[in-house]
């Protein structure tokens, strides 16, 4: 994959893309794929404080590359923390951030394939790939939070199945597994969830829904 730079501050984000795509990454992203794609309604509340922190991290990374000032990581670990607390007290939202990043991930993951088989990813693609993944990001955030458990089902199949698809490809660099392995896992992950969380929609009888679901 030839990630091409130019220079502005997506130079840092295509680097980052070049470190972390490798075999060592791609086999704890392999496992963390697998376990979202099959259990992610299970670990929900695990999911939401993980995306939580992610979050605060992300916006640290963010402004550290924006203002050339790594103090800022410091303030993105704090905001890190909090964020993880407040999405796993707030369920509803939680699981909305949730969904936002799951699919700004797999839109995200759909794009880069395209340029997996030696394809020139540039600046400009990113911009505009980026732009991409937060329009879709918060359309899924906001049917999450009106039907929760049916969009968080697929968002972490859909997610979880094109991360595992894609470390798989990196630790075997077989370009049929970039086309019909994300596919499998996607179909599987959402048939196993619906039927080991008693359906796809919300029911009062439900013993697997937490507590917390009726809240903001």
């Amino acid at each position: 994959m030839d990630l091409s730079m130019s220079y502005d501050s997506y130079d840092y984000a295509l680097a980052f893309l070049s470190m972390i795509f490798n075999e060592k990454t791609a086999i704890f992203g392999l496992i963390i794929g697998l376990l979202g794609c099959y259990l992610g309604f299970k670990l929900s509340k695990l999911c939401i404080g993980f995306c939580g922190f992610l979050t605060g991290i992300i916006i640290g990374v963010v402004l550290a590359i924006k203002n050339s000032n790594e103090n800022y990581m410091v303030l993105g670990f704090f905001m890190a923390i909090v964020l993880a607390v407040l999405a796993y007290k707030l369920y509803k939202l939680g699981s909305a951030l949730v969904a936002f990043i799951n699919t700004a991930i797999s839109v995200f993951l759909m794009k880069l394939l395209t340029f997996a088989e030696g394809g020139n990813l540039t600046s400009d693609d990113l911009k505009s790939t980026v732009i991409l993944c937060c329009i879709a990001g918060i359309i899924a955030g906001i049917l999450t939070f009106i039907f929760t458990k049916p969009m968080f089902i697929i968002s972490t199949s859909i997610s979880g199945g094109y991360i595992s698809g894609l470390c798989l490809y990196i630790l075997t660099e077989q370009t049929l597994i970039l086309k019909i392995l994300p596919v499998i896992f996607i179909a599987t992950g959402i048939f196993v969830q619906i039927k080991t969380n008693h359906g796809l929609f919300e029911t009062r009888t439900s013993k697997n829904i937490p507590e917390e679901s009726a809240e903001l």
